[in-house]
């Protein structure tokens, strides 16, 4: 299993990013990044008006935890996520029968990607550690789903939500590009042995 998930890993990462990634395992991360606006804060995106049959959005309980932290090669314990809601972050979960199939993180008080935090108002959101399931992936299933994880929170009143991809991730980008996501913020943040934190923002992109 160990020797699929490295063949998967070196499929879908560029060098740079498998460079990256080794320099990460020695305590040296160094992450190119984008901050992307998203959300419905312009309206409707009307390629993905149409509801998607069979789906439901919940928001996940913490009985739900565990089946988070049993999903293969995701690295975080079931008592990391019983913290984050804790600490009033919400799980978003997308729900195929009874199959949970993807989901996305939100927090409602604050960006906390650390090498960009910033507060937030009372109509955004902070969604992270976005994930869909290896069986719906490929099918141009995750937009669709993203979409309607935008349209439960817009009836809470948030429809400004900010996140944030590695700017090496291709894939990670042409998904938010999809969804008309905007890059309000470029930078490199750098991180070394836990210890030791600097974020250089990057001039904005034409």
């Amino acid at each position: 299993m160990r020797r699929v998930y490295i063949q998967h890993k070196f499929r879908y990462n560029s060098l740079p990013q498998t460079l990256l990634g080794g320099l990460h395992t020695v305590g040296i991360l160094i992450q190119p990044y984008d901050l992307f606006l998203e959300g419905l804060h312009k309206g409707p995106i009307p390629a993905y008006e149409k509801p998607l049959e069979g789906f439901r959005i919940e928001v996940l309980a913490p009985a739900d935890m565990k089946t988070i932290a049993a999903i293969p090669d995701r690295n975080i314990q079931e008592r990391q996520l019983m913290e984050r809601l804790e600490r009033r972050n919400e799980c978003l979960g997308v729900f195929l029968g009874s199959e949970l199939v993807a989901f996305t993180w939100c927090n409602l008080d604050t960006c906390t990607y650390p090498g960009d935090p910033f507060p937030l108002g009372p109509d955004e959101a902070y969604l992270f550690d976005a994930y869909t399931s290896h069986a719906l992936r490929g099918k141009g299933l995750a937009p669709l789903l993203r979409y309607q994880i935008y349209k439960k929170l817009e009836l809470t009143g948030r429809n400004r939500l900010y996140s944030v991809s590695e700017r090496l991730n291709k894939r990670a980008v042409r998904f938010k590009q999809k969804l008309n996501a905007q890059v309000i913020r470029s930078g490199i943040y750098v991180e070394l042995f836990r210890r030791w934190r600097y974020t250089n923002q990057l001039p904005k992109r034409a």
